[in-house]
């Protein structure tokens, strides 16, 4: 009775054309529940082919005519409701399977006044609702084009064709490089091809259709909390925080949190310190001037972490434990010799420079030329130093020096100098050298007032 209700109404034209979509739908639920009792062909495919068969061969399908909007969603989700069928060994019928691939094969929109990607998208997504996972896989056996049964290939070549098509011819919105790229994981995630995220990561990337980057980022989410590593994790982490799209941000942490990249109820190796501080510091500053973006994050935060304390993190009171600090042994330093610190030479004896009579050819100022003093410039020569050798009575030789506008102490060996004791020989002059000197410093003085006043 259920049956033919649900067939009654698929068939109404005076339905509502949801309530026929949801018949559909329901039909599969209750074929799959008698797969034992069930006799016939599959469900909805006789009326298909009532519907959308040609008049001469009821296999073949007409040509597309869309100008009926209730056939048109109906023709587009019966083949959908049709691969979720499944026999005794739940597995997809092969009559489905073939019904399918005419389907693509008699497909023809040549004289169709509308687009038929939404179409040819739901009969891709009808394939891939057909796969099963595989049964059992030898350890160590790689996944090689022979290794795949004959319905996956088909599967395999059909969706390889309609998504190379698309680089060449593409449709409205890219629909059916969307229906690829989830049809490609699952196959992967089934196990009928190997787990591997470059062509996710390919048309993930910045320049593609918005809708391509969104299928592609959802793949990417699966695939990391399915085979993922840590690597991939921070591949998604960069684009939702440095992407140049701010929808592709958004929808990609909220992807994120609907497929969480680990249970937070068990250890992950995804779990890392490291992931707790980024989304950490990105709540609270990173994200100041995003604030959409900064409340995505911090459902994510709360999807992995909930308001406990992570499990990846330490407990302090455990850390010194954990990590115990090295110590290092006593020393007595009751037996250790202290010696003084000696400071070196140049910080006990400052030597200033000697005052000198400055070149000529530099000038002044008004006070220096009053009397107040000339300071010696700083490129003066050094004044001429004499070198005395004398010989002690012992042998030893001692040599001292002086000069003319210093004074020497006296030695401590040798025979006292000819003169008073505590000078040295040349601190005394001559009055008639002083009168030289003495004339010779009025020339000097002469000069600079005759060369200052001539500048």
């Amino acid at each position: 009775m259920a049956v033919l209700a649900l067939t009654d109404t698929i068939e109404n034209e005076h339905c509502y054309y949801k309530i026929r979509l949801r018949a559909a739908h329901c039909l599969t639920k209750v074929a799959n529940a008698m797969v034992g009792t069930w006799a016939g062909p599959p469900a909805m495919l006789a009326i298909f082919r009532k519907l959308y068969g040609s008049a001469s061969c009821r296999r073949i399908i007409k040509q597309n005519n869309f100008t009926n909007f209730q056939h048109y969603f109906l023709q587009k989700t019966i083949p959908v409701a049709m691969a979720g069928l499944r026999n005794i060994h739940g597995i997809c019928p092969p009559e489905v399977l073939a019904f399918l691939m005419d389907l693509f094969k008699y497909n023809d929109n040549s004289k169709n006044r509308y687009s038929d990607n939404y179409y040819r998208a739901a009969l891709i997504e009808a394939l891939g609702a057909t796969v099963n996972p595989v049964m059992s896989v030898q350890q160590g056996a790689s996944i090689t084009s022979e290794s795949l049964s004959v319905d996956t290939k088909a599967i395999l070549e059909e969706v390889t064709r309609h998504l190379n098509l698309e680089k060449l011819l593409p449709c409205y919105k890219y629909t059916v490089t969307v229906s690829c790229l989830k049809v490609i994981r699952i196959l992967q995630k089934f196990g009928h091809l190997p787990s591997n995220p470059l062509i996710f990561k390919a048309y993930a990337s910045y320049g593609q259709f918005i809708d391509v980057r969104i299928a592609a980022l959802e793949a990417l989410v699966d695939f990391t909390k399915v085979d993922g590593k840590w690597k991939d994790l921070e591949f998604l982490l960069d684009m939702a925080e440095m992407d140049p799209h701010p929808g592709v941000r958004h929808r990609l942490v909220r992807l994120m949190v609907q497929i969480p990249p680990f249970d937070k109820s068990v250890k992950h190796p995804l779990d890392r310190p490291e992931l707790v501080d980024r989304v950490w510091n990105l709540i609270n500053g990173m994200l100041s001037h995003d604030f959409k973006l900064r409340c995505d994050f911090v459902d994510l935060y709360y999807t992995l972490y909930r308001s406990k304390r992570p499990l990846c993190l330490p407990i302090p009171e455990l850390a010194g434990l954990l990590k115990p600090k090295k110590v290092e042994p006593e020393h007595d330093d009751s037996r250790i010799v202290k010696l003084p610190v000696v400071k070196p030479i140049q910080e006990i004896i400052k030597i200033d420079p000697p005052s000198m009579i400055p070149s000529m050819k530099r000038k002044f100022s008004p006070a220096r030329e009053a009397g107040l003093g000339i300071s010696a410039p700083e490129n003066a020569p050094e004044p001429k130093r004499a070198k005395i050798t004398e010989i002690s009575e012992d042998g030893k030789v001692k040599s001292e020096y002086y000069s003319d506008n210093s004074a020497s102490l006296p030695g401590l060996t040798g025979a006292p100098p000819a003169g008073p004791v505590g000078f040295e020989p040349g601190m005394f002059k001559k009055d008639s050298d002083e009168h030289k000197t003495k004339g010779e410093s009025n020339k000097v003085i002469i000069f600079f007032f005759f060369f200052f006043f001539n500048n």
